[in-house]
């Protein structure tokens, strides 16, 4: 009996310290690097704000981008649906409807429904994934464009100041509090995981990406599952852009154009693959969140470090950002080889023989 428990116990604590070593590893890189510039990683209020901004936005986008990516479909249009909805939430705060929650639904049902048609149109079109998702990316930058009136002048600031103000507090700008981000982002993972792991879509999703000829054969509607992924990811877009809405709070549409939103979903990247990692230890919703707490230190520190230092640009901060994303791919086509160096497996097996 005591040997279970303790067997337990070893398990539980590899468990948790599998899933905390990558935001633990991040933290402390974030740390060191903010001390060797002269600066915190926490230094007030705003940096708190940023932190949790960046935490909850970026949950959210790579919440989007896995849906279909773990599904085999890259889809291009999220990033441009992040856009479209956080333009449809600025012009109607612009025209003056001063209800945060309505603006909330507004950037929610505008995603569902760009996933929903992009969705409709990958099934109804059969084109491959990639191709379709470019076009679908177009095709919601010319409709920002247009609902922006082809203006970067669309500026909740000085249009409705008052509303501003609102947007501002929802996201808990310049040190409010982050209880609503806190908020978007819980009930963001109850639903991934409650959906993903609890209902037969969850079931019949997972069963699609081991063996779809199988999964069909066995009741599973892959069209219908389709369907639901592309609005999903769309809805959790659009929730993304409602937070990016309330943060620029001006359009921002001709530099989007011409496939200027894909860059959107790329800052997803990183704590994707890094989800691949804890995601060994928890469920895939909950790696990806503890996964962005580690990015968003590092994003923090990059930032502290730019502000006392303008010799660290973005330049800089982009090579640093692909050489993590590099060493983290490194390790885990060789994670094994790792373990053994590390662990000094190979050296201690020859000296017990």
């Amino acid at each position: 009996m005591t040997n279970n428990i303790g067997g337990s116990a070893a398990g539980l604590l590899k468990r948790a310290g599998g899933i905390l070593v990558i935001p633990a590893i991040c933290l402390v890189i974030s740390i060191l690097m903010c001390r060797a510039y002269g600066t915190v990683l926490f230094k007030d209020g705003l940096s708190m704000s940023t932190f949790f901004y960046g935490l909850a936005y970026l949950s959210l986008v790579a919440f989007a981008v896995s849906v279909n990516l773990h599904s085999g479909r890259f889809d291009f249009s999220v990033s441009s649906i992040i856009i479209l909805s956080s333009t449809v939430v600025i012009m109607l705060a612009c025209q003056g409807v001063n209800s945060v929650g309505l603006l909330l639904l507004a950037g929610l049902g505008s995603g569902l429904l760009g996933g929903l048609i992009s969705g409709g149109l990958y099934l109804t079109l059969g084109l491959p994934p990639m191709i379709l998702s470019l076009g679908v990316a177009l095709l919601y930058e010319a409709i920002a464009y247009i609902a922006a009136n082809g203006s970067e002048s669309n500026s909740v600031v000085t249009l409705q100041p008052a509303i501003s103000n609102q947007l501002k507090a929802f996201i808990g700008a310049n040190g409010n509090s982050p209880l609503f981000l806190i908020l978007i982002l819980a009930a963001a993972l109850a639903f991934m995981v409650l959906v993903f792991h609890y209902t037969k879509f969850g079931y019949d999703y997972r069963a699609l990406q081991s063996g779809q000829k199988i999964a069909v054969n066995t009741g599973a509607n892959e069209r219908v599952n389709a369907l639901l992924c592309y609005a999903i990811a769309g809805g959790l877009a659009g929730l993304a852009g409602f937070l990016f809405g309330c943060q620029i709070q001006y359009t921002r549409v001709s530099g989007y154009l011409n496939f200027g939103t894909v860059p959107k979903m790329f800052d997803a990247f990183c704590p994707l693959f890094f989800a691949g990692f804890v995601g060994r230890f928890c469920n895939k919703q909950l790696a990806i969140v503890v996964s962005v707490v580690g990015y968003e230190f590092l994003q923090l520190a990059f930032g502290n470090m730019s502000a006392v230092n303008t010799t660290f640009t973005s330049t800089i901060y982009g090579i640093i950002n692909s050489a993590i994303l590099v060493l983290f791919l490194i390790y885990l086509n060789n994670e094994n080889k790792v373990m053994e160096l590390v662990t000094l497996k190979k050296r201690r097996s020859a000296q017990t023989r």
